[in-house]
């Protein structure tokens, strides 16, 4: 029985290459014999499910309509009127256009589904404020907030696309990101408070995170932990 020389998974004798990271075989004294049996099972076509567009339409609409409709006689029979059911209703409308709209565009789905998200739960975050009348928290704080954000998750996929991160680099770069949004947050927080701009919350959130974020970078710089972290963790 061989193992693989990169991260010690037991091969088969019908293996030509490692199952978990496709490092080839290396045993000129037990070559790969592809008549035995396969140590691990092979999906088949048949098995294999059958996507259907339509279908998934379908689900999503029915998935959308029964909870909405629920909502909307229990709040007209409860209360006479339509109140609180607004904002599930809304909720709900909003997912089913982050889950349906970017599986009918078939290029750049990743950045087709950053900018939907973005313009829905803004849409969505803006009619709560304009039902609620609340006051005026959604342009100065939540506004920015989410481009914020959005536009890190936008760099970081780009970054990741070109390969210019790694997984592990990406998790070091979440970090970053979780700790400077949070900055970012109380910064918007007191500019529409006309407060100081001085950092309290943030701070404690922002330190651990920038913390752990340079430890992941100098893991994935060093190349001798970095290959160990790799042979324990297989990822």
């Amino acid at each position: 029985m061989a193992y693989c020389v990169h991260c010690g998974v037991k091969l088969g004798e019908s293996e030509n290459q490692c199952p978990l990271c496709h490092t080839p075989a290396l045993d000129p004294h037990a070559p790969p014999d592809p008549a035995a049996p396969r140590a691990y099972p092979v999906r088949t076509p048949e098995q294999e499910l059958k996507r259907s567009k339509k279908l998934l339409l379908f689900l999503c609409i029915l998935l959308f309509l029964v909870p909405s409709a629920l909502c909307l006689i229990i709040d007209w029979l409860t209360g006479g009127g339509l109140s609180w059911s607004i904002y599930p209703c809304g909720a709900l409308v909003m997912f089913f256009i982050c889950t349906i709209v970017p599986i009918y565009l078939p290029r750049h789905k990743g950045y087709a589904f950053l900018a939907i998200s973005f313009i829905t739960l803004s849409a969505y975050l803006l009619m709560v404020e304009w039902i609620s009348q609340s006051g005026r928290w959604f342009f100065p704080i939540v506004f920015p907030s989410l481009l914020l954000a959005f536009i890190i998750i936008a760099l970081m996929t780009l970054f990741y696309r070109l390969g210019r991160l790694n997984k592990l680099t990406v998790l070091a770069a979440f970090f970053a990101a979780v700790g400077m949004e949070c900055m970012a947050v109380e910064l918007f927080c007191r500019l529409a408070a006309s407060l100081p701009l001085t950092f309290q919350w943030a701070i404690f959130v922002a330190a651990p995170c920038i913390f752990l974020s340079l430890s992941l970078f100098y893991i994935n710089s060093n190349r001798a932990i970095r290959e160990e972290l790799v042979r324990r963790l297989h990822y």
